[in-house]
């Protein structure tokens, strides 16, 4: 059987991937320039494989980019500060896709799952909202797709809804204080006199208000005539897969 061989554009990523973790402990101007090289030879050669629309779209942004630049006086500067910034994001978007394979596979996770979306009534709602909040904040997009089934086809549509705002504002709150989400990223790469210690206290109770306040709304409003009985008792987490 011949080795699977692995695309140079692959080798790239890997190697801008490792240059930027070791960044963040050592930072070394000649890292950042070998790693925005790697960012330029990447997207060169995986440029034909985009989208035609991600394409002029990004086309568009680069040239107003530089062009915006230019009429400051100090494009290359701007250029290369971009890309050095630029290398966090692909990193995370990288560890976001990475995820949601190991997800899948994970017995702890699985059973975290089962335990929630078999909730009763009553408890249906805070159970996922949560759950899709500590899981979303941990795992990003691999967190959410774990109870993604609440909402499957079949549902009935006025339970499907409220269920699905359960999902989406347990996840989406995490943006107020997780390190792992993309909103989070750009305000500490955009401004780096904010640091994540100062904000994270308050976005963490921020979160909770969201829930809280969401779960509050669902039992005054939400929940009349779209309850129905769970399908059997809630599946409990075993110790172990707390662990």
């Amino acid at each position: 059987m011949s080795a699977t061989r692995v695309p140079i554009s692959s080798w790239a990523f890997l190697v801008m991937s490792v240059l930027t973790i070791v960044g963040a402990f050592w930072h070394e101007n000649a890292l950042i320039a070998i790693s925005a090289a790697l960012i330029v030879a990447f997207i060169a050669i995986e440029f034909r494989k985009i989208p035609r629309l991600q394409q002029v779209s990004g086309a568009v942004l680069t040239v107003v980019g530089l062009g915006a630049a230019f009429y400051a006086g100090d494009w290359q500067g701007a250029a290369f500060d971009a890309l050095s910034r630029s290398r966090t994001f692909l990193l995370l978007f990288f560890a976001v896709s990475w995820l949601q394979f190991p997800v899948g596979e994970s017995p702890a996770l699985q059973a975290s799952r089962a335990t929630l979306v078999s909730q009763p009534p009553g408890r249906r709602f805070w159970f996922i909202a949560f759950g899709a909040h500590v899981l979303g904040s941990t795992l990003n997009m691999a967190g959410i797709g774990l109870l993604s089934d609440v909402v499957k086809v079949g549902t009935p549509p006025a339970l499907q809804k409220r269920l699905g705002l359960a999902l989406m504002q347990g996840f989406t709150c995490a943006s107020c204080w997780t390190p792992f989400y993309v909103a989070m990223v750009v305000v500490l790469v955009a401004v780096p006199s904010v640091s994540w210690s100062s904000i994270a206290p308050f976005g963490m109770v921020a979160s909770v208000l969201i829930v809280t306040s969401g779960w509050s709304y669902d039992r005054l409003f939400g929940h009349r005539g779209t309850g129905g009985a769970a399908a059997s008792a809630p599946v409990p987490i075993t110790r172990a897969a707390a662990w």
